[in-house]
């Protein structure tokens, strides 16, 4: 296995790798056997400088560890909370992986149907999904430990993302009309989409509000015309999902509502501004679709890339 710190010192400060932290531990611990051996008490070492080597030296800097002894009660909390920060991200990545895995592979079908893609193609362009949404997994796990707090999958912001790399990919093996099919085909169906989430939540309102037929019509003429990706749930991921309604702004719905409806609009308004619209990085059971061969081949090659790294 390549050792990758030996040519880059940056690559033991990162905060996801133990190398370092387990390194400065060792050598502490050598340093304080050999001078008990001698039957000399050992020094203090001086700060910042734990062990004669420069990169233990600046990762224990870096960890907030410099001039302490390995038993030292700061340097076992250091490592301990590594550990189950590690552990922590592990698992928030499988569980984005889940969720946006039903997604990707959404798109590829639909580059696959429209592209007709040879094997060699349908292999590269799967692949670059597969890197797209674990790197997206990636984030979203980040974010949540950074913000002490549950993170949100969008799922049009996966989706967006996985469009534009497919197309940079097709960009390599496709004629320029090839592309730009794809892309009108892309375009066509994000409006289908976009008209499904407008009904859906012009039902929503009916149900709750008792909304008039003239109603209906306005307020999913203003939705369309000020429309966000972001209220539109995804239509591959379990209902349980989609149960939460987007927080629109009244200015959209309440000047098509009658007195009594906006009353009850607005009696909801605290629950809707309290609502980050999303997915969360939950434990809920999410039902994977079935991989052709190209899928299979990317899943593996890039799970085998991250045992190697």
């Amino acid at each position: 296995m390549h050792d990758q710190s030996k040519n880059d010192p940056g690559f033991l400060l990162t905060a996801t790798n133990f190398a370092a932290a387990f390194a400065l531990a060792f050598a502490l611990c050598s340093a304080t056997r050999a001078q008990a051996e001698q039957g000399a008490d050992p020094p203090k070492p001086p700060v910042d400088s734990n062990t004669t080597n420069p990169k233990h030296a600046d990762a224990a800097r870096r960890l907030g560890i410099g001039g302490r002894r390995p038993n030292d009660p700061a340097v076992r909390h250091v490592l301990n909370a590594m550990v189950v920060n590690q552990k922590e991200r592990e698992r928030l990545v499988l569980q984005s992986l889940r969720h946006t895995r039903p997604i990707f592979h959404g798109e590829y079908h639909f580059v696959r149907c429209v592209c007709a893609l040879t094997k060699e193609q349908q292999h590269q362009v799967a692949q670059e999904g597969e890197t797209t949404i674990r790197e997206a997994a990636t984030e979203f796990a980040n974010r949540s430990l950074d913000s002490r707090g549950q993170a949100l999958l969008r799922p049009q912001e996966i989706r967006g993302r996985l469009q534009y790399r497919f197309m940079r990919v097709l960009q390599t093996f496709l004629t320029a009309e090839g592309v730009a099919r794809y892309r009108t085909e892309v375009q066509g169906r994000n409006a289908s989409f976009r008209q499904a989430a407008i009904r859906n939540l012009v039902a929503d309102l009916d149900q709750d509000l008792a909304l008039s037929e003239e109603q209906r019509l306005q307020i999913g003429e203003s939705l369309s015309e000020h429309w966000n990706d972001y209220w539109s749930p995804s239509l591959e991921l379990t209902p349980d999902a989609n149960d939460d309604f987007p927080p629109i702004a009244d200015r959209f719905i309440v000047p098509y509502l009658n007195a009594a409806q906006e009353k009850s609009w607005q009696a909801s308004a605290g629950a809707r501004r309290s609502i980050l619209y999303g997915v969360p990085l939950d434990d809920a059971v999410v039902d994977q679709p079935p991989e052709d061969d190209a899928l299979t081949w990317a899943r593996r090659a890039a799970s085998q890339r991250e045992e190697i790294n």
